[in-house]
């Protein structure tokens, strides 16, 4: 293989030689024959103006003498073929005849007289030996041509030789040597001299590298055995020891294997007696949802998590939460719905993050003096309140309540009394409300409470009027100390579905501003 590549490289080189010496000389030849003639040319009209004084003395004079001896001169020159001079009297001297079809290498410069430069008094004619300036021409052109083809050459074999040298010889060491080399018994390649720092010696150094990766992978198989068993324990350890709940079941619902922290969890210790079909649900409060997990998981693949209500342990009343992670293992070449599909299954106690959570929930929705929702809260509910409008024909009414006689409980018998006349408050609002009705602290002294079903005015009026009376009933400070507040209160209708929260509540807001303005613990009604 070295052999073709260095016989392909050599012909290579001498076909580019070849080819670049041809297109050389076609255009170079033309371009050196022109030059050469040009350049002939030229020393023709170089001799003519030579001569060009005497000639115009001798066709002023109209002298033979003098014109013969000029035409004389000029004929010495070999390149000069024929001349001829003559004034407007006649021809003075001839050599050679002139060429009618040779014009374009005819030299003509006409003469003027010597007393007076824009005098003309003649002609003088020369043309060249054609034949001499071609044969002159092609040598020249020849020369050059066979000077740029040894030029090629030599540079082509000094190409070769370093090609050789730098290239086909180091390669065909390297090649002989890695041909000794053995996987396994960490050897290498030495780099070639003078080829350190060249595309050779980096050859060189990744074949070294790539030695040095098989070696290692060598080693590292030699070792996988033992390593494969550490791991096994290893692993063993981290599946028996695990506090989450790993198990693998098949798509039945058995249960195949299981850590001990699962069989805990579901309070066996025999895992034979899990082996029932779909026994895992069983531990779970919604088992329809954990029976959908296991089937989507078997069917479509996918991953299935959730954060799922665990059942009591016996004798607790506490409520348990785990997260749930279902995925799909399948061997190969079994069909999808085959007995040969199991699901590796997750569970991790998250009771603690969990109420945590609820704990913020409630936090984040609710009043912390009277327990009502915030505002926030209550604006998210009403909302969804006034979206159900869109699917039944119920109406919604909203109540905005803002107690009368506050302040001066609070600046006469301070914030605790304040405190508990909020907290009663809050509680004959609660008193009234069904399970789906909203009651919120807006803030300060205002709160909210707002109703949906098939009301009429009638109703909303009835019940505007019992909670007014409810609200002006005394509240107990202190033993011995009670106080009224009562309350107004703005009421709002919504009627059709589509009607906008901040529509239903600046209508309340108008309505609550109407009974401020006619006196207290009274309500008003905008439908």
């Amino acid at each position: 293989m070295t052999r073709n590549l260095s016989v392909r490289i050599t012909i290579t080189l001498i076909a580019s030689a070849v080819l670049l010496s041809l297109l050389s000389s076609f255009f170079f030849y033309q371009r050196i024959h022109d030059q050469q003639m040009a350049h002939s040319l030229q020393l023709l009209h170089q001799l003519g103006k030579t001569v060009q004084r005497t000639a115009s003395i001798a066709a002023y004079l109209d002298n033979v003498e003098i014109a013969q001896e000029t035409v004389s001169g000029l004929a010495e020159n070999r390149i000069v073929g024929l001349i001829q001079l003559s004034s407007y009297n006649g021809l003075l001297a001839e050599y050679g005849n002139i060429s009618q079809q040779d014009q374009r290498f005819t030299v003509s410069l006409e003469l003027f007289s010597p007393f007076s430069p824009t005098e003309s008094v003649g002609f003088l004619k020369i043309q060249p030996q054609y034949t001499l300036l071609e044969t002159l021409a092609a040598d020249a052109a020849r020369e050059r041509i066979t000077i740029i083809f040894s030029y090629t050459f030599v540079v082509a074999l000094i190409a070769l030789a370093s090609m050789q040298w730098l290239f086909i010889r180091p390669l065909k060491k390297i090649a002989s040597q890695l041909g000794t080399i053995t996987p396994g018994h960490n050897q290498s390649l030495p780099t070639p001299l003078w080829h350190s720092n060249d595309e050779i010696g980096g050859v060189v150094e990744n074949i070294n590298k790539l030695l040095h990766v098989v070696d290692s992978t060598i080693v590292q198989e030699r070792n996988l055995r033992s390593d494969i068993e550490h791991l096994e324990q290893q692993f063993r350890m981290i599946f028996e020891r695990a506090s989450v709940s790993i198990f693998l079941m098949n798509a039945k619902g058995q249960i195949l294997m299981a850590n001990p922290a699962f069989m805990d969890l579901m309070g066996q210790t025999d895992l034979r007696r899990c082996q029932h079909v779909n026994c895992l649900s069983k531990i779970f409060v919604d088992q329809d949802t954990v029976l959908a997990m296991i089937r989507k998981t078997v069917e479509l693949g996918e991953i299935s998590e959730r954060d799922l209500e665990l059942k009591a342990t016996r004798g607790s009343q506490y409520k348990r939460w785990g997260h749930c992670l279902f995925n799909r293992i399948r061997t190969e070449r079994a069909p999808q719905h085959s007995d040969k599909v199991y699901i590796q299954g997750f569970i991790n106690d998250i009771t603690a993050r969990k109420t945590k959570e609820q704990e913020l929930l409630y936090q984040a929705g609710h009043d912390p003096l009277t327990g009502l929702l915030n505002r926030r809260a209550s604006e998210q509910a009403i909302t969804a309140m006034l979206e159900q409008m869109k699917t039944d024909t119920d109406i919604v009414a909203l109540f905005i309540i803002d107690l009368d006689d506050f302040k001066p409980v609070n600046d006469t018998h301070g914030h605790d009394a304040g405190d508990i006349v909020l907290i009663e408050t809050a509680n004959r609002i609660k008193s009234f409300a069904r399970n789906h009705d909203i009651s919120s602290r807006l803030g300060g002294d205002e709160f909210l409470f707002a109703i949906k079903g098939p009301l009429t005015l009638q109703n909303v009026e009835k019940i505007a009027d019992r909670l007014c009376k409810q609200l002006i009933l005394p509240i107990t400070l202190s033993p011995g100390v009670t106080v009224r507040v009562g309350a107004s209160i703005g009421i709002a209708l919504s009627l059709t579905p589509g009607d906008a929260l901040k529509t239903l509540q600046s209508n309340a807001d108008k309505a609550l501003y109407h009974v401020k303005s006619q006196g207290k613990n009274n309500f008003a009604i905008i439908t």
